[in-house]
């Protein structure tokens, strides 16, 4: 037993080197150490909140986001107008037979519309639809680049508590921070010893390791056990996911495993900006110096007596202004006798405008949000306007790309629904007057060549946008003879062949 075991590690070690040198693998995770693998962050999730809801610039940006990807809401569409069940080919256009095998097509059935439909109205427990939910997770996907969604199912099980089939109840949403993906240089669901790791989903608190993948039912209830590719920490121990039930997001980085915080490039700038507002805070409020100071140059003794004169006369009549003369030194460099210096904060002379203004950009340009949206006020003219919304719209656009995919992923892959797809709305509403007139030159242009002698048919999308078919009349535009007719039929060839008449062939 002991040679087994020496010889297993010592093929393990053999395998670890040889993997390594040909597949260098590079993430931002620690690749060693437990089987589920803890981010290597240089700061806590709890500072990255704290710093996002205590900056009024990155609260502005992610509520930006957030709220410009969902805004529209979701659409439930059609994947196709037919579809041919031999073939499985789809067609965007209503035919009833499928060209291809001549089967009788079908159309997009309306129970996955209501079962979709339903899903999405009560997502989970807490009475949230999908959109509410999505947003939450939106934003911790812009803090920490890491959200999570947990689809919880029912399994069920035949008579041998085989694994037979799951049906989706809610989705909810998982901490960033206590969520930890399971992964190593051998790929996901595997351990640093090339062990595959398996739970039992009535027993989530404890993993099975295996050396091959296969299946496996659980030593203490016998049904069939999941592959673990997710664990989140609850209290003093770890409950484990399979692949199809968590669903990991990143948008701001490109790496694998975890995402990158966006925070982690500009902190800096961020909290130059909350100590600029705070030092301003404390210079208005508790250590406020005067606003100014009077220097009166004179003698004390004489200024002291036309001061006391000075109060005096105050007093009985306040409303007037009175004169405070006092002798001047004889010979003195200084001929001023009065000068009066101001305290008063000056923000443009230390240059904060400036450098807050540069910090703020830079801190939206990171997010793809540009300063229009973040000071809320308009830019320098039209056409910087309009690179500013659209540089925040392909940003917003990214978003929805990203969420799209996860839409997809739920309706398809858990829910089940081939014939719909859930989709966001895209944020910028499509111009009514810039479609009419792409429609319009469609149109002319189908003219000119019907014109030319072309077929021109003509159809609508599934968008509702019009749209044609060109196919080439080998006729052209002359009228099409009878064959039956061209007995009788005459051509003029010249003025010498008048009147000849083309036989029969």
């Amino acid at each position: 037993m002991r040679f087994n075991i020496f010889n297993r590690n010592k093929e393990i070690n053999k395998a670890k080197t040889e993997y390594n040198e040909a597949y260098p693998i590079d993430t931002f995770i620690n690749m060693s150490g437990t089987d589920a693998k803890t981010p290597m962050y240089q700061f806590s999730y709890r500072w990255i909140s704290n710093t996002t809801f205590s900056s009024d610039l990155l609260r502005t940006i992610i509520e930006t986001i957030t709220n410009e990807t969902f805004k529209n809401g979701i659409a439930i569409k059609e994947r196709y107008e037919a579809k041919c069940p031999k073939c499985g080919r789809e067609f965007e256009e209503d035919i009833p037979v499928c060209p291809f095998d001549f089967t009788p097509t079908v159309k997009p059935s309306y129970d996955e519309y209501i079962i979709l439909k339903n899903f999405i109205d009560r997502t989970n427990s807490f009475d949230e639809d999908i959109l509410t939910t999505m947003r939450i997770v939106d934003t911790d996907v812009n803090m920490y680049d890491n959200g999570w969604l947990l689809i919880v199912k029912d399994y069920l099980y035949d008579k041998s508590n085989n694994l037979i089939g799951a049906i989706p109840k809610e989705v909810v949403r998982l901490s960033p921070a206590k969520m930890k993906i399971i992964m190593s240089n051998y790929g996901m669901g595997i351990d640093d010893d090339v062990n595959y790791l398996y739970f039992c989903p009535e027993h989530r608190d404890e993993v099975h390791k295996f050396e091959k993948e296969g299946t496996y039912k659980c030593p203490k209830c016998g049904k069939q056990m999941l592959r673990a590719w997710y664990s989140a920490k609850d209290k003093s121990k770890d409950i484990y996911y399979s692949k199809t039930e968590v669903y990991h997001i990143k948008k701001w980085s490109y790496t694998q495993g975890y995402g990158v915080p966006p925070l982690y490039s500009i902190w800096m700038k961020v909290l130059t900006l909350m100590k600029m507002d705070r030092f301003m805070l404390e210079a208005y409020t508790l250590q406020r110096s005067p606003k100014a100071l009077l220097l009166i140059r004179g003698k004390l003794d004489s200024f002291r007596k036309a001061w006391e004169w000075l109060m005096q006369k105050a007093r009985e009549n306040p409303n007037m202004i009175y004169p405070l003369i006092l002798e001047g030194e004889e010979g003195g460099s200084n001929k001023r006798i009065v000068d009066y210096v101001q305290f008063d904060l000056k923000p443009e002379e230390w240059q904060w405008l400036e450098m807050r203004k540069e910090f703020r950009e830079v801190v939206g340009l990171v997010y793809g949000v540009q300063p229009m949206f973040i000071e809320g006020k308009e830019g320098s003219g039209l056409q910087n306007e309009g690179l500013m919304i659209a540089a925040t719209n392909r940003t917003i656009e990214h978003s929805q790309e990203v969420w799209n995919d996860f839409l997809e992923w739920l309706s398809e892959k858990i829910i089940g629904v081939t014939s719909y797809k859930l989709e966001l709305v895209p944020n910028e509403r499509e111009n009514v007057v810039r479609d009419l007139d792409i429609d319009l030159k469609k149109t002319q242009i189908a003219t000119m060549l019907y014109n030319m002698g072309y077929e021109i048919e003509m159809y609508t999308d599934n968008n509702g946008r019009l749209q044609y078919r060109f196919k080439r009349d080998v006729f052209g535009k002359k009228e099409r003879v009878n064959p039956e007719k061209l007995e009788n039929a005459k051509i003029t060839v010249g003025e010498e062949d008048e009147g000849q008449t083309l036989g029969k062939t």
